[in-house]
């Protein structure tokens, strides 16, 4: 009703109908109103918090119908999709039942997890795989969507060589040098001998994996061939600096368009949603404008997507794409790419590992005991990122000290702000050269709208982020450098705590002395959260005057009699001091 798709009025006859004739909401509305499935799945999504299935986009799979016995699936109006070693895949309707899927996961012994899809479908499927007779309400209405929504079946169509040598050459004449060099490894051996590569099964794409650790492009490589035998497009996104950068794709290519390199992830689309959530997505595309017209650049316009996040250490260096453009996804396909994806962070993990010591120890913390390696360090030893924060120095120099002209100079902020919270990359660098010629205005009106759009969430961490990762208002202000400092100081306070976090984390990009004092009180905060951006702010004033000054007195606080106190300063002090800290062993442990 909100979006204007369905009328007070037809709303209360599809409550009413529902009320005589049973069944599901969805059943009601669709029998009621003139909706699309896609629509009508996107507010079933939005409603329940769940992801959603569009089940005619994808093949049935018999193979997991014992799963669930025939009685309960009936009963229940629960199909299985597919099973992982410790999990079953349910597709249910709307509301889902708590009850009922804490009933089959005690029955299966493994975890449950929903996928809200229309009762329609549901019962179309469970006729299918048990047997179950379908109403003859259910069949009309399914007669009825089959035919709007009938398109030619199509196979898998052969692309040849010369087919991907020539996309690859359209992508550098249109980005020139900005395409990674790992493009060409994949693109280049995509095909061999004119056709696709012969199907791997599961323990052989495992196999090949375990196999390409040594060496970042066979581990892109070996994902993409085995994305390909599922989906018609295969894509691999690193993730650097709050975007979402394309690094290598492979699959049927129409012509391109102009291809954006990058899409920011503080921007609503598929890209961010798998990002804050940290769960893979596989459905149709979704509305957004940005996530469609990303893809039209690379000249896909698919039915159903599939998108994967790949997180090291809680930090997620990479986004695995697939999408089918006409025909619909196997069930079974996706099964077994889900379970190979899950392979992906340890081996990006082994490679990591490898790489670390020849990584730029500048941009390194020391590892911990176990041998972890820093979240922020991530993606550079990933991608071979250099630091360019010193390209940005003359616009701050220019921050600093603005002309009169430009101190009078007051342009329309609103549409600057809309511009820099946009998708496009290239409009956001046009901004922070705008908002440079009046920074101490510019972040005074900021500071009123931190944090802003942003994909990072609020959990601990273990080194500082760069500040164009947390959202293009902290990257602005990072960006406009000492004016922001002051605007951003009382914030390091704030009450809110979003607002604190993302505050110090901020804070510490700009590293100016006037931030000190209140990061360092941050370090005592009972918020593991709030604490740890406090820590990672700090590290940045290492061998400021101020910063030995601030280490002293956080010592101090080792004898305090509240133990919590105390174990927050020994865990500061281990993470801040050159040198080991004595006695901050024995509070930890008395506190534990």
């Amino acid at each position: 009703m909100a979006r204007a798709q369905l009328s007070a009025e037809q709303a209360t006859a599809a409550l009413e109908s529902m009320r005589q004739r049973g069944g599901a909401l969805d059943t009601a509305v669709l029998e009621e109103v003139p909706l699309t499935e896609a629509e009508l799945l996107r507010a079933l999504g939005e409603v329940s918090g769940r992801r959603t299935l569009d089940l005619l986009e994808f093949e049935l799979n018999r193979e997991v119908s014992s799963v669930v016995p025939p009685q309960i699936a009936e009963q229940l109006g629960v199909v299985p999709l597919w099973e992982e070693p410790d999990a079953v895949h349910l597709a249910c309707a709307y509301p889902p039942s708590e009850g009922s899927l804490q009933q089959i996961s005690s029955l299966i012994k493994k975890r449950v997890e929903a996928w809200i899809c229309l009762e329609v479908r549901i019962r179309d499927w469970l006729g299918a795989l048990y047997g179950a007779p379908l109403s003859d309400r259910h069949a009309s209405l399914l007669d009825r969507l089959n035919a709007a929504r009938a398109t030619p079946a199509r196979k898998r169509p052969v692309a040849s060589f010369s087919e991907a040598t020539t996309l690859e050459q359209t992508l550098r004449q249109q980005l020139g040098d900005k395409l990674p060099a790992a493009t060409s490894s994949p693109l280049n051996n995509a095909y061999q001998n004119g056709h696709v590569d012969s199907e791997w099964t599961l323990a052989e794409a495992r196999a090949a994996l375990q196999g390409a650790m040594n060496d970042r492009d066979e581990i892109i490589q070996v994902a993409l061939r085995f994305t390909r035998q599922t989906f018609d497009f295969g894509a691999v996104f690193a993730v650097l600096r709050g975007s979402a950068s394309l690094w290598a794709v492979r699959g049927d290519f129409p012509e391109p368009q102009r291809v954006s390199l990058s899409i920011p992830l503080d921007a609503a689309s598929v890209f961010r949603t798998v990002c804050t959530t940290g769960r893979s997505y596989a459905g149709p595309m979704p509305p957004d404008p940005l996530t469609r017209g990303f893809l039209e650049q690379l000249g896909r316009s698919p039915r159903t997507i599939f998108l994967f996040p790949v997180e090291v250490s809680g930090r997620l260096v990479a986004i695995v794409y697939g999408d089918c453009a006409q025909r619909p996804m196997s069930r079974r396909g996706l099964s077994d790419f889900l379970l190979f994806c899950q392979d992906l962070p340890a081996a990006f993990q082994e490679l990591i590992l490898r790489r670390r010591p020849q990584a730029p120890t500048a941009h390194l913390q020391p590892a911990s005991a176990g041998g972890s390696v820093a979240p922020e360090s991530l993606s550079r030893l990933v991608w071979a990122v250099p630091d360019d924060g010193d390209e940005q120095t003359p616009v701050k120099a220019r921050a600093k000290n603005p002309s009169p002209a430009a101190a009078r100079f007051r342009p329309d902020f609103a549409a600057l702000l809309r511009t820099l919270t946009g998708p496009d990359p290239d409009q956001r660098a046009q901004v922070l050269e705008e908002l440079a010629r009046f920074p101490q205005a510019a972040a005074d009106k900021l500071i009123l709208h931190f944090p802003g759009p942003t994909a990072w969430s609020r959990l601990p961490v273990v080194e500082l982020p760069h500040a164009e990762e947390l959202g293009p208002i902290p990257g602005a202000l990072a960006f406009l450098g000492e004016p922001a400092a002051t605007a951003l100081a009382p914030l390091l306070d704030s009450k809110d705590l979003d607002t604190r976090y993302f505050a110090l984390l901020t804070a510490g990009s700009l590293a100016s002395p006037e931030l000190l004092d209140g990061i360092f009180r941050a370090l005592l905060a009972p918020e593991a959260a709030i604490s740890s951006a406090a820590r990672a702010a700090a590290s940045a004033f290492r061998g400021d005057p101020e910063f030995n000054r601030a280490l002293e007195q956080l010592r101090q606080e080792l004898s305090s009699p509240d133990p919590n106190r105390g174990l927050l300063a020994a865990q500061a002090l281990d993470a801040l001091a050159t040198q080991p800290v004595s006695g901050s062993a024995p509070v930890a442990a008395e506190s534990s």
